[in-house]
């Protein structure tokens, strides 16, 4: 499987299969269908605590990526780490594409 998907958060539904879907596309338009991504969704209190860690930038962001690409044969291109807290609020504001839109906060 060239995509895996995490959701290690509990507030928004979202779709797994549509993050595969979604992710498999954008492997296939950079000519990367042959690699693996991991795609992590995360509330903003872990991406804050991620891009601390990483940028030393003390905020939430809607998406931190990786390439995790080496020398060699592996088949792992890089990890994505998205905060549907954030993408959310951009999605309400107008700051993203429609299909972004389709967030959903659980009853």
């Amino acid at each position: 499987m060239p995509v895996a998907v995490s959701n290690l958060q509990r507030r928004t539904r979202v779709s797994p299969a549509r993050l595969r879907t979604v992710a498999r596309r954008a492997l296939a338009a950079l000519g990367r269908a042959d690699r693996e991504v991991h795609v992590t969704v995360v509330d903003d209190r872990r991406i804050r605590a991620l891009n601390t860690r990483y940028l030393g930038i003390r905020r939430a962001t809607d998406v931190l990526a990786f390439d995790l690409a080496g020398p060699g044969p592996g088949r792992l291109w890089g990890e994505v780490i998205v905060s549907v807290e954030t993408a959310a609020r951009q999605a309400r504001r107008g700051e993203c594409p429609a299909a972004r839109r389709r967030i959903h906060r659980r009853p």
